[in-house]
Protein backbone atom coordinates (compact mmCIF):
# COMPACT_ATOMS: atom_id res chain seq x y z
CA UNK A 1 0.00 0.00 0.00
CA UNK A 2 1.41 3.56 -0.74
CA UNK A 3 1.77 6.40 0.83
CA UNK A 4 -1.21 9.56 -0.27
CA UNK A 5 -0.65 13.47 0.39
CA UNK A 6 -3.03 14.89 2.90
CA UNK A 7 -3.81 18.34 2.59
CA UNK A 8 -5.89 19.78 5.29
CA UNK A 9 -6.82 23.57 4.82
CA UNK A 10 -8.03 25.55 8.14
CA UNK A 11 -9.79 28.34 7.70
CA UNK A 12 -12.38 30.80 8.62
CA UNK A 13 -16.24 31.04 7.03
CA UNK A 14 -14.89 33.87 4.80
CA UNK A 15 -12.19 31.47 3.73
CA UNK A 16 -9.06 32.74 4.07
CA UNK A 17 -6.63 34.46 6.67
CA UNK A 18 -5.53 37.83 7.37
CA UNK A 19 -3.06 37.87 4.45
CA UNK A 20 -6.23 36.27 2.21
CA UNK A 21 -4.10 32.75 1.71
CA UNK A 22 -5.96 29.89 2.89
CA UNK A 23 -3.69 27.87 6.11
CA UNK A 24 -2.88 24.26 4.75
CA UNK A 25 -1.30 21.58 6.92
CA UNK A 26 -0.11 18.93 4.61
CA UNK A 27 0.96 15.31 5.47
CA UNK A 28 0.94 11.23 3.51
CA UNK A 29 -1.35 8.93 5.07
CA UNK A 30 -1.51 5.29 4.35
CA UNK A 31 -3.78 3.80 1.55
CA UNK A 32 -6.26 1.68 3.69
CA UNK A 33 -5.66 2.92 7.17
CA UNK A 34 -8.00 4.90 9.30
CA UNK A 35 -7.52 8.24 11.05
CA UNK A 36 -8.76 10.56 13.38
CA UNK A 37 -8.59 14.48 13.48
CA UNK A 38 -9.10 16.57 15.92
CA UNK A 39 -8.89 20.52 16.08
CA UNK A 40 -7.09 20.98 20.12
CA UNK A 41 -7.17 24.96 19.53
CA UNK A 42 -9.60 27.64 17.70
CA UNK A 43 -8.32 31.02 16.29
CA UNK A 44 -8.86 33.51 18.47
CA UNK A 45 -12.39 35.10 17.85
CA UNK A 46 -13.56 31.43 16.86
CA UNK A 47 -15.48 28.45 18.36
CA UNK A 48 -13.15 25.36 18.48
CA UNK A 49 -14.47 21.55 16.44
CA UNK A 50 -15.00 19.78 19.50
CA UNK A 51 -16.05 16.63 17.89
CA UNK A 52 -13.40 14.81 16.07
CA UNK A 53 -13.57 13.95 12.31
CA UNK A 54 -12.85 10.00 11.74
CA UNK A 55 -11.97 8.79 8.54
CA UNK A 56 -10.68 6.01 6.21
CA UNK A 57 -8.53 6.43 3.27
CA UNK A 58 -8.93 4.36 0.39
CA UNK A 59 -7.06 1.04 -0.60
CA UNK A 60 -6.01 2.47 -3.61
CA UNK A 61 -5.11 5.64 -1.67
CA UNK A 62 -7.24 8.16 -3.89
CA UNK A 63 -10.28 9.21 -1.40
CA UNK A 64 -11.10 8.98 1.86
CA UNK A 65 -14.83 8.76 3.54
CA UNK A 66 -15.91 9.02 6.78
CA UNK A 67 -15.16 5.98 8.53
CA UNK A 68 -18.26 3.29 9.28
CA UNK A 69 -19.86 3.57 12.25
CA UNK A 70 -19.11 7.67 12.81
CA UNK A 71 -20.90 10.92 11.21
CA UNK A 72 -19.19 13.67 9.51
CA UNK A 73 -18.86 16.25 12.31
CA UNK A 74 -20.04 19.82 11.83
CA UNK A 75 -17.19 22.24 10.32
CA UNK A 76 -15.89 19.27 8.06
CA UNK A 77 -15.96 18.17 4.13
CA UNK A 78 -14.12 15.64 3.33
CA UNK A 79 -12.57 15.86 -0.55
CA UNK A 80 -9.27 15.69 -2.58
CA UNK A 81 -8.55 15.30 -6.23
CA UNK A 82 -8.22 11.65 -7.29
CA UNK A 83 -6.38 12.40 -10.11
CA UNK A 84 -3.43 13.99 -8.45
CA UNK A 85 -3.94 11.15 -5.58
CA UNK A 86 -4.91 14.05 -3.08
CA UNK A 87 -7.05 14.19 0.04
CA UNK A 88 -8.18 17.38 1.34
CA UNK A 89 -10.00 17.85 4.68
CA UNK A 90 -11.30 21.18 4.85
CA UNK A 91 -12.27 22.50 8.10
CA UNK A 92 -13.82 25.44 8.93
CA UNK A 93 -14.28 27.38 12.53
CA UNK A 94 -17.24 29.55 13.36
CA UNK A 95 -16.75 32.67 15.02
CA UNK A 96 -17.90 33.33 18.81
CA UNK A 97 -21.15 35.01 18.35
CA UNK A 98 -22.64 35.97 21.88
CA UNK A 99 -25.32 38.36 22.90
CA UNK A 100 -26.31 40.84 25.52
CA UNK A 101 -30.12 41.98 26.17
CA UNK A 102 -31.66 44.56 28.26
CA UNK A 103 -34.86 44.50 29.63
CA UNK A 104 -37.17 45.91 32.55
CA UNK A 105 -39.32 43.73 35.13
CA UNK A 106 -41.66 43.06 32.46
CA UNK A 107 -39.92 41.86 29.90
CA UNK A 108 -39.97 44.99 27.65
CA UNK A 109 -36.14 45.66 25.79
CA UNK A 110 -34.63 48.86 26.83
CA UNK A 111 -32.49 51.18 24.74
CA UNK A 112 -29.35 52.90 25.48
CA UNK A 113 -28.36 51.09 28.14
CA UNK A 114 -24.26 51.63 28.58
CA UNK A 115 -22.09 48.22 29.59
CA UNK A 116 -18.34 47.92 30.11
CA UNK A 117 -17.13 44.52 29.16
CA UNK A 118 -13.78 43.68 30.68
CA UNK A 119 -11.26 41.23 29.83
CA UNK A 120 -8.98 39.74 26.80
CA UNK A 121 -10.14 40.19 23.22
CA UNK A 122 -9.20 38.51 19.69
CA UNK A 123 -7.86 42.61 18.59
CA UNK A 124 -5.91 42.69 22.04
CA UNK A 125 -7.89 44.98 23.33
CA UNK A 126 -8.81 44.55 26.84
CA UNK A 127 -12.10 46.68 27.07
CA UNK A 128 -15.52 47.07 25.23
CA UNK A 129 -17.92 49.60 25.45
CA UNK A 130 -21.60 48.04 24.38
CA UNK A 131 -25.00 49.96 24.06
CA UNK A 132 -27.91 48.44 23.40
CA UNK A 133 -29.93 49.20 20.29
CA UNK A 134 -33.94 49.47 19.54
CA UNK A 135 -33.74 45.73 20.03
CA UNK A 136 -32.31 46.04 23.37
CA UNK A 137 -29.52 43.92 22.91
CA UNK A 138 -25.76 44.01 21.66
CA UNK A 139 -23.33 41.63 20.73
CA UNK A 140 -20.19 40.59 22.23
CA UNK A 141 -17.56 41.03 20.13
CA UNK A 142 -14.01 39.31 19.42
CA UNK A 143 -14.79 36.66 22.34
CA UNK A 144 -11.79 34.23 22.81
CA UNK A 145 -12.93 30.87 24.05
CA UNK A 146 -11.22 30.06 27.20
CA UNK A 147 -11.46 33.74 28.47
CA UNK A 148 -13.15 35.28 31.91
CA UNK A 149 -14.65 38.39 31.62
CA UNK A 150 -16.72 41.07 33.70
CA UNK A 151 -19.86 42.71 32.85
CA UNK A 152 -20.85 46.02 34.18
CA UNK A 153 -23.74 48.64 33.38
CA UNK A 154 -22.12 51.40 33.59
CA UNK A 155 -24.97 54.07 32.38
CA UNK A 156 -28.94 53.02 32.44
CA UNK A 157 -31.61 54.12 30.45
CA UNK A 158 -34.01 57.19 32.08
CA UNK A 159 -35.72 56.36 35.02
CA UNK A 160 -34.57 53.00 35.69
CA UNK A 161 -32.12 52.20 38.55
CA UNK A 162 -28.58 51.10 37.99
CA UNK A 163 -27.34 47.35 39.36
CA UNK A 164 -24.59 47.40 41.86
CA UNK A 165 -23.64 43.93 40.84
CA UNK A 166 -21.33 43.12 37.79
CA UNK A 167 -21.24 39.92 36.06
CA UNK A 168 -18.46 37.56 35.92
CA UNK A 169 -18.37 34.28 33.20
CA UNK A 170 -15.56 32.27 31.48
CA UNK A 171 -16.78 31.54 28.17
CA UNK A 172 -15.89 27.52 26.74
CA UNK A 173 -13.60 26.46 24.05
CA UNK A 174 -16.43 25.45 22.27
CA UNK A 175 -17.94 29.48 22.25
CA UNK A 176 -20.73 28.93 25.18
CA UNK A 177 -21.23 30.62 28.14
CA UNK A 178 -19.79 28.58 31.38
CA UNK A 179 -20.98 30.32 35.23
CA UNK A 180 -19.98 28.02 38.01
CA UNK A 181 -20.35 24.69 37.42
CA UNK A 182 -23.83 25.04 35.56
CA UNK A 183 -24.00 26.58 32.08
CA UNK A 184 -28.06 26.95 32.62
CA UNK A 185 -27.67 29.04 36.18
CA UNK A 186 -27.69 32.57 36.79
CA UNK A 187 -24.35 33.66 38.26
CA UNK A 188 -25.40 35.05 41.45
CA UNK A 189 -28.01 32.45 43.58
CA UNK A 190 -31.45 34.81 44.16
CA UNK A 191 -30.26 37.49 42.14
CA UNK A 192 -32.65 38.30 38.88
CA UNK A 193 -30.43 41.19 37.71
CA UNK A 194 -28.60 38.59 35.37
CA UNK A 195 -29.71 35.37 33.76
CA UNK A 196 -28.18 33.25 31.01
CA UNK A 197 -30.46 31.76 28.45
CA UNK A 198 -30.68 27.86 28.08
CA UNK A 199 -28.29 27.65 24.93
CA UNK A 200 -25.58 29.81 26.88
CA UNK A 201 -25.27 32.28 24.29
CA UNK A 202 -27.57 35.32 25.56
CA UNK A 203 -27.06 37.12 28.74
CA UNK A 204 -30.42 38.60 30.09
CA UNK A 205 -29.72 42.21 32.73
CA UNK A 206 -32.92 43.24 34.07
CA UNK A 207 -33.60 46.82 35.34
CA UNK A 208 -35.87 47.93 37.70
CA UNK A 209 -37.81 50.77 37.72
CA UNK A 210 -36.69 54.18 39.73
CA UNK A 211 -39.32 54.50 42.93
CA UNK A 212 -42.08 57.15 42.55
CA UNK A 213 -43.45 58.69 45.60
CA UNK A 214 -47.08 59.07 45.98
CA UNK A 215 -48.76 61.95 47.71
CA UNK A 216 -52.03 60.32 49.39
CA UNK A 217 -54.91 61.95 50.56
CA UNK A 218 -53.71 61.63 54.30
CA UNK A 219 -50.02 62.99 53.38
CA UNK A 220 -52.09 66.21 51.75
CA UNK A 221 -54.01 66.87 54.46
CA UNK A 222 -50.48 66.52 56.81
CA UNK A 223 -48.90 69.06 54.84
CA UNK A 224 -52.40 71.63 54.79
CA UNK A 225 -52.48 70.73 58.67
CA UNK A 226 -48.95 71.99 58.71
CA UNK A 227 -48.43 74.88 56.22
CA UNK A 228 -51.65 75.92 57.79
CA UNK A 229 -49.83 76.02 61.28
CA UNK A 230 -46.94 77.98 59.81
CA UNK A 231 -49.07 80.79 58.58
CA UNK A 232 -50.83 80.69 62.54
CA UNK A 233 -46.61 81.41 63.62
CA UNK A 234 -46.07 83.62 61.15
CA UNK A 235 -49.32 85.82 62.16
CA UNK A 236 -48.62 85.20 65.58
CA UNK A 237 -45.26 86.59 65.65
CA UNK A 238 -46.41 90.43 62.99
CA UNK A 239 -48.80 90.91 65.78
CA UNK A 240 -46.81 90.48 68.71
CA UNK A 241 -44.02 92.84 66.61
CA UNK A 242 -46.54 95.75 66.12
CA UNK A 243 -47.84 95.28 69.95
CA UNK A 244 -44.15 95.68 71.08
CA UNK A 245 -43.78 99.23 68.33
CA UNK A 246 -46.58 100.57 69.78
CA UNK A 247 -45.97 99.80 73.41
CA UNK A 248 -42.39 101.66 71.96
CA UNK A 249 -44.29 104.36 70.76
CA UNK A 250 -46.68 105.37 73.68
CA UNK A 251 -43.77 105.28 76.34
CA UNK A 252 -42.00 107.91 74.57
CA UNK A 253 -41.59 111.69 75.46
CA UNK A 254 -44.75 113.98 74.02
CA UNK A 255 -43.64 116.62 71.85
CA UNK A 256 -42.72 119.90 72.82
CA UNK A 257 -45.62 122.85 71.40
CA UNK A 258 -46.84 126.38 73.21
CA UNK A 259 -49.63 126.52 75.32
CA UNK A 260 -52.31 129.45 75.16
CA UNK A 261 -53.65 130.54 77.84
Amino acid sequence: MGCRRLAQQKRSPVGSSEDGTVPTITGELIAGHAYVLTETKAPDGYALITESLHFTVGRKGRAASVTAGTELPDGYTIGGDKTAGTIALTAVDQPIELTLKKVNEDGDVLVGAEFTLSGRFADGATQQILTTGADGTVALPLIIGGERYVLEETKAPEGYVLPAERYTFTVGVDGVIRVQQNPLAALLPGDKTFSLSQDGLTITVVNEREPVVAITGSDVTSVGFIGFGLLLIGATIAMQRRTRMAQVAGNGKPARGRHRR
